[in-house]
């Protein structure tokens, strides 16, 4: 409705000089991203759609309200109330993608995802190997399964995501290995030699369930749940690490045993590792041998 006929008239001619959909501005952000990402998913890895879903839910005050009445200081609320800098630019990133799509198909007309401003982020850092007093404190934490986790991130080398993804099919304890990794081309579905040490552990943990661990309420643990989990648990023990010192703590350890650098960069599943050979079953076996020589 218009107060004045010329306004109507005004519109009138410019929907016929540039026809659009006049009920697309009443869709909302919820309607607009399952939209979007029922076309966008086709071509994405399972991880990004993971990335991706993860940040729509840290946009929860906005999936109710119409996408064109969004503001700038709409979408710079939702980044300054989360906790931790690190999600902020996934966020920003799917804001983008929506606001593209919503551009292309006339629903708005203006970006307002790129006036966002991210939180600074601290330096990271430099990584931290464990020493073996630390590992053998973390041994002597009975049943503590995120004690456990850290444990197993220290003699396999795996990232926090990879080992929450892995799923139990392709876990096979009694040849003392596991299959799983992402990130890179070299890192997806690579083999991961499973040292001695950890396989009661992993045993305690592989259920009917898809994945190893799960949250007491019977869904899979989160990132981000996890990742808080083990700081408090450093900080409870008064360690000064992070879950990527595990990993680099892994690396040194097959670097001072004298791993040669392919291998290694196979079963960590850096980039540019090759990715046109396969582990033959001796090669499997040598590599356990090796891994169980860790000896943190």
């Amino acid at each position: 409705f218009f107060e004045k006929r010329t306004e109507a008239l005004e519109c009138l001619v410019e929907y016929n000089r540039n026809p659009y959909d006049p009920n697309a501005s009443k869709i909302t952000f919820e309607e607009l991203y399952k939209e979007w990402s029922t076309r966008a998913f086709k071509d994405l890895s399972k991880n990004s759609i993971r990335v991706y879903n993860t940040a729509f839910k840290k946009c929860a005050p906005l999936h109710g309200l119409y996408f064109a009445d969004l503001r700038p200081k709409h979408l710079q609320d939702i980044i300054d109330n989360i906790e931790s800098p690190s999600a902020c630019k996934p966020v920003k990133l799917v804001l983008g993608l929506l606001y593209k799509y919503a551009i292309k198909h006339e629903i708005v007309e203006r970006d307002y995802s790129k006036s966002v401003d991210l939180p600074k982020v601290e330096k990271k850092q430099p990584p931290k190997p464990f020493t073996k007093e630390e590992i053998e404190q973390l041994w002597e934490l009975k049943n503590n399964k995120y004690a456990e986790i850290i444990l197993i991130l220290l003699y396999s080398g795996l990232r926090v995501g990879e080992l929450l993804a892995i799923e139990n099919k392709n876990i096979y304890l009694e040849k003392r290995y596991m299959v799983g990794g992402f990130k890179t081309e070299a890192g997806t579905n690579r083999i991961i030699p499973i040292h001695e040490k950890i396989v009661p552990i992993i045993e305690k943990y592989i259920s009917e369930e898809k994945t190893l661990f799960y949250s007491r309420a019977k869904t899979p643990i989160l990132y981000e749940t996890l990742r808080k989990k083990l700081v408090e648990l450093f900080d409870a023990l008064e360690m000064k690490h992070t879950a990527h010192d595990t990993r680099h703590t892994f690396v040194s350890q097959a670097e001072r045993l004298g791993l040669n650098n392919l291998t290694l960069k196979r079963v960590i599943g850096h980039a540019d590792a090759s990715t046109t050979e396969h582990y033959t079953h001796k090669d499997k076996e040598d590599l356990i041998t090796f891994i169980d020589n860790f000896n943190f």
